[in-house]
């Protein structure tokens, strides 16, 4: 057999393996970033969950807690402002 031929024959076969391997590398791009999608959908709706769960408690709480109202309005101007015992019943510490 020609030692040309044997050549061709391998470097026909090393390119076909390496379109296989490009392919097979782009389909699992696709599929990753299909479920990055889907993980970034989840995340944004798991997050509004939280917060409307979040401020469904605070009003909750403001309306059935005596002290909570006063600091609720003393954190209007920031929290920064907020008294430390003010602080702790905003933030419930």
């Amino acid at each position: 057999m020609d030692i040309d031929l044997i050549f061709a024959i391998y470097q026909s076969l090393t390119s076909i393996a390496t379109v296989m391997a490009t392919t097979f590398l782009a389909v699992k791009l696709v599929m990753q970033k299909k479920r990055l999608e889907i993980a970034h959908i989840d995340s944004n709706r798991n997050l509004a969950f939280v917060s409307r769960t979040r401020t469904q408690e605070l009003t909750l709480a403001e309306i059935t807690s005596e002290p909570l109202p006063h600091a609720y309005e003393n954190a209007t101007y920031g929290l920064d402002e907020l008294e430390d015992t003010d602080a702790r019943k905003f933030f419930g510490k």
